[in-house]
């Protein structure tokens, strides 16, 4: 096995792009072993792996390795009755890939990620996580994803909020919960994005939640709306009916509800 040879054909494939940061430092440790003793077929114990790799735990290490196989990257038997290593094959890309290319068109292939799928049939299901999350799924297109009923674009709305309300907190992660609400208000405003950019522009313009001024009320002092603020549903309704515009302080207290006796003189 040529080390060299197989590193460059992992990046002229742009094989980052496809596995896992686990699988790849995992593929790379099994390469170095391989090269360390001239021949494909290893018997790395897991802990030499995990010392190489820096993998934490077993069931970390069989994911990442179930990435390379499934990608016919590598073949691993078990030897657990006899608690010895397990045996790897290194079927590698330079040979797997290179020379089925060959064999089928005659020419040496181009290194893309497309050709990486169209030789060996494989899309790793690390890509797959990937392109549903940047809704580029071979075979769907984003017209398509758009139109069905279940599609709710989440990060798209995150990303709105994230543009428009520069003064509020930053989201660092889409819980369960968030999409959970995210999903929620999606659907009460029949699907249509435009609400939400409706709903940050109006709340990085009051000067209420954005904290630029303070609150009348000493029990709230200077107040800051986030995302998660926003998407509650009454919040959300409040903010969407101007409760907290500028022009609207004298009509309505800091919590938006209005105040008894103000009469709102703004033409309908």
């Amino acid at each position: 096995m040529n080390l060299i040879k197989e590193i460059c054909s992992y990046y002229k494939f742009d094989m980052p792009g496809q596995l896992s940061f686990t699988a790849q430092s995992l593929y790379m440790a099994i390469l170095h072993t391989a090269n360390d003793t001239y021949s494909r077929h290893i018997t790395p114990s897991n802990g030499l792996l995990m010392a190489k790799t820096g993998i934490k735990d077993i069931k970390t290490l069989e994911k990442a390795r179930q990435e390379l196989i499934d990608l016919e990257l590598i073949t691993y038997k078990s030897n657990a009755k006899s608690r010895l290593a397990g045996n790897y094959e290194v079927l590698g890309l330079e040979r797997l890939l290179v020379d089925n290319f060959q064999k089928k068109s005659g020419k040496n292939p181009e290194y893309t990620q497309e050709n990486f799928r169209i030789i060996s049939g494989k899309i790793s299901p690390h890509i797959q996580e990937k392109n549903r999350e940047e809704n580029i799924l071979e075979n769907t297109t984003p017209k398509e994803e758009k139109t069905d009923a279940t599609y709710v674009p989440y990060q798209k709305i995150l990303d709105l909020y994230h543009s428009i309300c520069v003064s509020l907190p930053k989201v660092r992660t889409l819980t369960a919960t968030r999409k959970k609400h995210t999903k929620a208000r999606y659907s009460e405003n029949n699907n249509n994005i435009v609400v939400f950019e409706e709903l940050f522009k109006r709340a990085e313009q009051s000067d209420f939640l954005t904290g630029r001024i303070k609150s009348n009320n000493p029990k709230y002092g200077k107040f800051k709306a986030n995302y998660d603020w926003l998407l509650n549903e009454t919040n959300m309704a409040k903010v969407l009916e101007d409760r907290y515009a500028n022009n609207k302080s004298s009509l309505y207290n800091e919590l938006g509800d209005p105040i008894p006796g103000a009469q709102d003189k703004t033409p309908i």
